[in-house]
């Protein structure tokens, strides 16, 4: 392997100075509003090979002239050598259009291809028909290419020819380029190619550096291409760009360059409408990609070599690895909107593809965040793990010093938990909490995780029996030494603080961290919070409990000034700190517990953990926005949750219990009921009667219909698709048939609509005569609308238990099932069966709820009794004492 990246030559030392000097003028143009827009500057560097970038051009208005003018503005003289071949897919936009323009701008560069629509691989297959230069590359028209791109990848070709080294493919270092933020970074996997700066090696000696899955960011040589009759191989919805390069080495000379000063920036749109940012969606995923795209590369292998070299090991592996990362443990929350059989073909599929691959390519791979645990998973998934000489591991995860508790993992195939022994020092000990959590792949089980809660002695030593025989695995020893730094308190120094925390703010505010009035006034202090942006969830009930029965904490609530709660609790005596100041940010880092009903962002990252884990010490206590009736597990499991509240029997034992997806053991989960369920109660017994009843509606929100969430809040942007989709549609279509009710008309009966808060914004389109359109902020609390409120009519809210813990009557009103499951939400399946746990009926037609209505007007809008028993095995503690309840686990984490 040659490194390149040292290598100076004075013949280039004159035209970067140049270079430098253009600089000036550009950063000028640049400050004037000309960012890759001014005219091409006259560079004397010529190109020094023939070079055709082929561009496939689709519905790519708003990112062509970006594109296009990176191509223009590049550092090297393009008008010699570069030509530019432009193959409009069938767009639908403008972007013909703008190919055309610039075709007649600068005719000796563009050329433009006009085609009906077939995909990426046949317009690039169109604009090879065309090339004959002595390179191809193939970038994307959404992205950009570095001002000095052709610059470092000539100065390249140059120091490879004074050492005598031609390689046929050339890749340069990818940079992911956020469009909604406007910044770009290093953060592609596939980076670490280019730590060791710029060079030559043979693919076969450098296999783990010879992942090129992408044609976007590398330079071909053309007579690779043309003796072999290369095209690209329409595999949909991807793996195109992974098939055609791999077959490419396979034919050329194995020899791969890298540079690293040769800059592409690949666009993340913000809309994520790209075709890579929607291949999970597509049917072709899982149907066609292995077979015409996976299993025809390890076919074209053996033809080629007689066997699978591991560089294409190691790119088959990379690829499954996203399929893993996609599935394991989030059981089928992409996948539910197609059928059974193809999720089974998928799961064979993929099963039968890593089968060809050699064991000892999967055992010995060296691909990135292909870990030990993946490995495992990999190898289990083909039913190989007895390959591994170690298939039973255990790891130290967690050392809860107030408990002298030491968390350990033991991952295995097979369900050890009741085979499992633990020692210190010999001395026989027992777990005070264990889980089985199950890891599954598709909801196939891969392996069994036994999660338990160890008491310790003076003593570092553990050790694990395996039917009374001491396992021996290559991570004892590690073990071990984690065990001892959990009990000596040494663990700590792995909270060191980062080396990003020599910013000024950051300086500042550990500053005041421990001296001066507010490290006093903060300290051994509470930190409530709801959202934010608005209060009247638990976080805001537990504070009230707590401040008026225990005065002696040191309790604050945080919210913005802004929010309309501000000027009610402040009248009420809340001790409030504006939700983002500088007193919020030093009351995270002095405060003991932070307790919130919400685990988003927003709540953590006003001060972000990463940058303060050596000094911040609070305890995070979820007291849960509502019932979870679906499986979080995947977004769940990513909290440190110190304390997890749950409200009903089955929700309990679904996170906390055994032989799921959650991490959490009955050491973090308990059944205490909701504090907001105390006063909710109490407001219950003093409603006032009324002669007319109340039907409110309150569907729950679709991730996939908001706009993007602002950062630092929980409020959405508008997104133009919502009037399009069939829950807007669906629920407008129930609003027009209830509205025309003869018992709504006469006015005994009302209509309140209620949207989501993260669809407040669309409220006003749902307006109907006979529908009241109602928001959270038209009540003191929106307890007072379940209060007056004598029936719901939901979707897949867990506003239904709020009406339920009332035993007042609910409806489920559920269309679009197979999109919420889909990918339309943040949910997947989990324990809560509406014909088996629902607390009312489910309809999928406007009449058959209207009819159900009119029933419970008759009725009197009482909760039918097979319901009200439901609601009652739910919630089987004494109302009233939730509050209490939750107070006292608190204490009890010390």
């Amino acid at each position: 392997m040659l490194n390149l990246s040292k290598k100076t030559y004075n013949y280039f030392s004159k035209k970067r100075r140049e270079v430098k000097r253009k600089d000036d003028i550009e950063n000028k143009l640049r400050q004037e509003g000309f960012f890759y827009r001014g005219e091409n500057l006259s560079f004397n560097l010529s190109i020094r090979d023939s070079i055709t970038i082929v561009s496939a051009v689709y519905n790519v208005e708003e990112y062509l002239e970006e594109f296009l003018s990176s191509i223009i503005r590049q550092k090297v003289n393009i008008n010699n050598n570069l030509s530019v071949i432009l193959v409009d897919d069938g767009s639908t936009d403008r972007s013909l259009e703008i190919c055309n323009e610039w075709r007649e701008k600068y005719p000796r560069i563009f050329e433009v291809i006009s085609k009906s629509n077939g995909g990426p691989a046949s317009a690039r297959n169109a604009g090879l028909e065309k090339v004959s230069s002595k390179w191809v590359t193939f970038c994307d028209s959404d992205d950009i290419l570095g001002w000095d791109y052709l610059l470092e990848f000539n100065c390249f070709l140059t120091r490879c020819e004074s050492l005598n080294v031609f390689p046929d493919l050339i890749s340069c270092r990818l940079l992911v380029y956020w469009e909604e933020t406007g910044k770009y970074d290093y953060s592609h996997p596939l980076d670490f190619k280019f730590k060791g700066g710029s060079k030559v090696f043979d693919i076969n000696e450098g296999h783990d550096l010879g992942l090129q899955l992408s044609a976007s960011h590398a330079f071909y040589n053309m007579d690779v291409i043309n003796n072999n009759n290369l095209r690209f191989l329409d595999v949909k919805p991807s793996f195109e760009d992974a098939l055609f390069a791999s077959m490419f080495i396979l034919k050329s000379n194995e020899t791969m360059g890298v540079v690293k000063e040769a800059h592409y920036f690949y666009r993340k749109r913000r809309n994520q409408s790209s075709l890579m940012g929607n291949v999970w969606s597509k049917e072709e995923k899982y149907k066609e990609q292995i077979e015409f795209g996976n299993m025809r590369l390890i076919n074209e292998a053996l033809e080629i070599k007689g066997y699978i070299p591991k560089w294409v090991s190691n790119v088959l592996i990379y690829d499954a690895l996203w399929n893993f990362g996609k599935f394991v443990n989030k059981g089928l929350l992409e996948l539910s909107g197609f059928s059974d059989d193809l999720l089974v073909f998928y799961r064979e599929s993929l099963r039968s593809m890593l089968k060809e691959i050699p064991l000892e390519h999967i055992i010995n791979a060296n691909v990135p965040h292909f870990s030990e645990v993946f490995k495992y998973y990999f190898l289990s998934f083909i039913g190989a793990y007895n390959e591994l000489k170690e298939n039973v591991f255990a790891e130290a995860f967690d050392y809860d010093e107030s408990a002298r508790l030491l968390g350990i993992k033991i991952r295995a195939v097979e369900n050890l938990a009741d085979r499992l022994s633990f020692y210190s020092s010999s001395i026989q000990i027992f777990p005070e909490f264990k889980k089985i959590k199950v890891i599954d792949f598709l909801e196939e089980v891969l392996a069994y995780e036994v999660v338990v809660w160890l008491p310790l002695n003076e003593s570092p030593f553990l050790q694990i029996c395996l039917d009374d025989e001491f396992l021996e695995f290559k991570g004892s020893r590690k073990l071990n030494r984690f065990v001892s730094k959990y009990i000596d308190k040494s663990h700590l120094a792995k909270n060191k603080a980062p080396s990003r925390t020599n910013e000024l703010s950051k300086k500042v505010h550990r500053s005041f961290y421990d001296t001066g009035f507010l490290s006093k006034r903060f300290k051994d202090s509470w930190l409530f919070i709801d959202r934010g942006s608005s209060a009247d969830d638990n976080a805001e009930h537990l504070y009230r409990y707590v401040i008026k029965k225990h005065q002696g904490v040191n309790a604050y609530y945080v919210l913005s000034k802004g929010s309309q709660d501000w000027g009610r609790l402040k009248k009420e005596g809340f001790n409030l700190i504006e939700y983002n100041s500088f007193e919020h940010k030093q009351l995270l880092l002095s405060c003991i517990y932070l307790i919130s009903s919400h685990a988003d962002e927003y709540i953590f990252n006003v001060m972000r953990p990463v940058f303060y884990k050596d000094i911040i010490k609070y305890k995070f206590i979820f007291l849960q926005h509502g019932v979870i009736q679906n499986d979080l597990s995947f977004w769940l499991n990513n909290k440190d949750i110190d304390l997890f509240l749950t409200a009903s029997v089955d929700e309990f034992e679904s996170i906390g219990g055994d032989f799921n997806r959650y991490k959490f053991s009955k050491k973090e989960v308990v059944l205490t009921g909701l504090p907001r369920h105390d006063s909710l109660s109490v407001k219950q017994e003093h409603k006032e009667r009324s002669e007319v009843k109340r039907v409110v509606i309150m569907p729950t929100w679709r991730k996939s219909l908001v706009g993007a969430i602002k950062p630092l809040s929980n409020n959405a942007s508008v997104n133009p698709i919502f009037f399009e989709s069939f829950f807007y549609k669906d629920w407008v279509s129930l609003l027009k048939c209830l509205s025309n009710m003869e018992c709504v008309k006469s006015g005994l009966v009302q209509i309140d609509f209620c949207p989501h808060s993260n669809l407040q914004a669309y409220s006003s389109f749902f307006r109907l005569d006979g529908v009241n359109i109602v928001s959270p902020k038209d009540f003191g609390s929106i307890q007072d609308l379940f209060v007056r409120s004598d029936m719901i009519i939901t979707d897949y809210s867990s506003v239904a238990f709020e009406m339920g813990f009332l035993e007042k009557p609910v409806v489920y009103y559920q269309t679009g099932r197979d999109s919420i499951y889909s990918g339309g939400h943040t949910t997947s399946l989990g324990y809560f069966d509406y014909s088996v746990h629902g607390l009312g009926p489910v309809f999928s037609e406007p009449q058959e709820v209207k009819l159900h209505i009119e029933k419970e007007q008759m009725n009197g809008f009482v909760m039918p009794e097979k319901y009200r028993c439901r609601a009652k095995e739910m919630f089987p503690y004494e109302k009233g004492k939730a509050c209490e309840r939750v107070y006292e686990e608190i204490l009890k984490l010390g």
